[in-house]
């Protein structure tokens, strides 16, 4: 492939293209190289250092020439330190192997073992000691992630919670929410990087190994606060929902594709979300960015599959904390209290999932009869949006029975 500005930015031509744009400014173009480094060193995001790189040869340069740099702070600025771990952790697992002489199951489990270590240090994440070429392949990874963060906001924020009226554009995130966001986004990714395999990908014997749906909620879910496996709860939701909604809007493009499959069956189309879901993210936005339906059908016609225990096996698992019957399984069985702190708080909950559960400490998640309130995704919204939308002040069996 042919080296451009936006691959050498970290952006290949096959992913989501953001459609930021900075003009060109001549004034810009002429000050000194050191303040050309600066300004791209300051860009507040990955979007935004894409847009000044395309916006002129002279900015294209300088990029070049302190890539490496550029890249590192700019990356953790847009990523987050708390959420860089994470990003990491779906950039190495992706590079687990199917082959080899010992199963694939043993170094999963290897890799988590390691991601809880590097989770719980209290050292901040930083960029410096990265290559060129993860640096790159992050910076891919976190503009989908911002594509996707966008429409994810659409989606679950375009209608008032209780009312169900039209409500104004969310508007920017704050860091909490962006941080609740990209977390839930890339574990997901995580949790696809390590349990599912790639198409087309022929296993040895003896590298086979199944993990059942117990196995993934024990290894992977169990690692994180309830509130969070209800964020990627939310995300599951989110992405189940975007690919039921194009599959109706395409099913006339599709029937003349795939004449032979009943694609009006409710039971099939359930199958098939869980199926295309396991795509993944990139999946889903080449979907969302499709120009027609007959280019969305074209990308769906050999993806006709049923799958759907993706992710989804595994959220419907008791909780290792109420299997086991963990300290917080106690805290929970005891009525123990559990209030809202303050939105900063990295390791605590937002407002909404204490108001969800009156107050308590509670282990279950991904509950049926919230499925209302993860519509609108709210454990992911700080206090602020919360109160302007008057929803702590409602009972929240009223909003789950809305």
């Amino acid at each position: 492939m042919t080296e451009t500005a936006d691959t050498r930015a970290g952006f290949k031509s096959t992913e989501p293209q953001l459609t930021a744009a900075t003009p060109r400014n001549a004034s810009l173009d002429g000050l000194p190289a050191e303040l050309k480094a600066s300004i791209l060193h300051s860009a507040p995001n990955i979007p935004a250092l894409q847009a000044l790189v395309r916006s002129s040869p002279l900015y294209h340069k300088v990029y070049l020439d302190e890539r490496r740099v550029i890249l590192s702070a700019v990356l953790l600025r847009d990523v987050g330190p708390q959420v860089l771990p994470d990003a990491l952790a779906v950039h190495k697992a992706s590079q687990i192997g199917f082959g080899g002489s010992g199963l694939r199951t043993d170094s999963v489990k290897s890799f988590i073992s390691q991601y809880r270590v590097e989770r719980g240090s209290s050292s901040p994440a930083t960029c410096d000691s990265l290559d060129i070429g993860t640096l790159e392949s992050l910076s891919r990874l976190q503009s989908l992630i911002t594509k996707i963060t966008s429409d994810f906001c659409e989606a679950t924020l375009s209608v008032h919670p209780v009312t169900g009226e039209r409500i104004q554009p969310h508007g920017d995130l704050s860091i909490n929410e962006k941080r609740r966001i990209y977390r839930a986004l890339y574990r997901f990714e995580l949790f696809r990087a390590l349990f599912t395999k790639p198409c087309g990908i022929q296993i040895p014997p003896e590298s086979r190994g199944y993990f059942d749906s117990m196995d993934k909620s024990f290894l992977f879910l169990s690692i994180f606060k309830v509130w969070e496996v209800e964020e990627l709860a939310c995300v599951r939701d989110y992405i189940i929902r975007r690919h039921t909604e194009i599959l109706r809007e395409i099913s006339s493009e599709l029937s003349r594709l795939r004449p032979k499959k009943d694609l009006q069956d409710e039971y099939w189309q359930i199958q098939n979300t869980g199926y295309l879901m396991s795509l993944g993210l990139l999946f889903l936005c080449r979907l969302l960015n499709a120009s027609s339906a007959a280019q969305k059908a074209s990308s769906l016609e050999y993806n006709i599959f049923c799958d759907r225990w993706f992710l989804t096996d595994a959220l419907e698992e008791d909780p290792y904390d109420w299997v086991y019957q963990t300290d917080i399984y106690t805290a929970a069985e005891d009525g123990q209290e559990l209030l809202f702190e303050d939105d900063s708080l990295v390791d605590g909950p937002n407002a909404a999932w204490p108001w969800s559960t009156n107050q308590k400490v509670d282990v279950l998640y991904f509950e049926t009869h919230k499925q209302p309130l993860r519509k609108w995704a709210y454990v992911m919204w700080d206090l602020g949006k919360l109160e302007y939308w008057r929803i702590l002040d409602v009972d929240p069996e009223q909003v789950c029975d809305a």
